[in-house]
């Protein structure tokens, strides 16, 4: 399998050699992309990469792996990969959020002048936030090695000397590894190739296809949404229901929640592109769910709602499989279940 190589902030592609050396042993085509955040921009080193895709990958079946700010660039180029997504991504020693040390340093010019606008961005609670991430398989490697004392920045807090298990991790430690590594250094850890290597001989058979037992995979990517003013739709989920909202264009809005997307779409533009007729109204027969972690947020969360534009159609109350549950419908009448099930955990 083509796998490209992404190396993160002040280092160069030859950190990623001896991983390089590993793959192309297992039989991969290792390919290294190099970039200079002082020199080139987030936008321009984007492109670059997805133009290296698209000119050295087979984009029916690669895999991208990146470490540190090199986990960033493959996130932000997801959206111009829409349709030749990577099999895998594989993110080393990631910042999933803005890190402590990003904000620390971008207060310096040296800082400033050698990290460019990816560092300055690295820092950006808001951009950090609205970064995508891959919908097809992901593994992230948080690194352990670091020091740990209470006089320390990160205290007791497992690091990896940049940066917290915490914030290589943020809400996604689902999908993470702790490897006991440094930073700088984790894409040598033996763990971590081997487990790439493991990882990619699951998804590929002995022929070089994809791995694939049943014809649809078990996941939602998109769950989209005909909405009658995309406009006060928008407005109600990015400021009553405070969904983290994605860069899109202006005839669409996308949130991001987890691993699926949220979209919200005219009703009319949506069912055009189904091949079916607008009209309709009325229950539609399904019904989306949010679970939380105690009944006191179902009530919390169904008044939040009530105030700012939404309907409780069922106030929150014990249900008969033991747990607590209300309903609502957003201004377009889709409807929610907000439920704290103590069988199912909340995310």
């Amino acid at each position: 399998m083509d796998v490209v190589l992404i190396h993160g902030m002040g280092r160069t592609p030859l950190s990623m050699m001896r991983l390089r050396r590993h793959l192309r042993r297992a039989g991969h085509n290792p390919i290294l992309f190099g970039y200079s955040p002082t020199f080139e921009t987030l936008q321009g080193a984007t492109g670059r990469l997805v133009r290296l895709i698209e000119r050295r990958a087979d984009t029916a079946q690669y895999a991208l792996v990146g470490h540190s700010l090199g986990t960033v660039l493959i996130r932000s180029a997801l959206a111009q990969l829409e349709s030749r997504m990577p099999a895998a991504c594989f993110f080393l020693a990631p910042p999933m959020v803005a890190c402590k040390a990003a904000k620390f340093f971008s207060r310096f010019w040296l800082y400033k002048v050698l990290a460019g606008e990816m560092g300055q961005l690295l820092a950006a609670d808001t951009f950090m936030q609205r970064l995508p991430m891959p919908p097809t398989f992901t593994r992230i490697y948080a690194g352990t090695g670091g020091p740990r004392a209470r006089w320390l920045p990160f205290g007791m807090e497992a690091n990896d000397l940049i940066l917290s298990v915490a914030e290589a991790t943020g809400s996604f430690k689902a999908l993470s590894v702790e490897v006991p590594a440094l930073h700088t250094f984790i894409m040598h850890s033996p763990q971590v190739y081997e487990d790439i290597i493991r990882s990619l001989a699951k998804l590929v058979h002995a022929h070089g296809t994809i791995h694939q037992e049943r014809p649809m995979e078990p996941r939602i990517s998109l769950i989209t949404l005909g909405v009658a003013d995309l406009e006060r739709a928008t407005r109600f989920y990015e400021e009553c229901l405070e969904l983290p909202r994605l860069e899109t264009p202006p005839s669409i809005t996308f949130f991001e929640l987890g691993k699926t997307w949220l979209a919200l779409w005219p009703r009319e533009s949506l069912a055009t592109d189904a091949g079916l007729a607008p009209e309709g109204s009325g229950f539609r027969g399904f019904a989306l769910a949010h679970n939380v972690r105690a009944p006191a947020e179902v009530d919390a969360l169904l008044a939040r709602v009530a105030a700012c534009g939404g309907t409780v159609t069922k106030p929150g109350q014990p249900t008969d499989w033991g747990g607590y549950s209300g309903y609502f419908t957003d201004p377009d009448g889709f409807v929610w279940e907000v439920a704290h099930n103590p069988g199912f955990p909340h995310v």
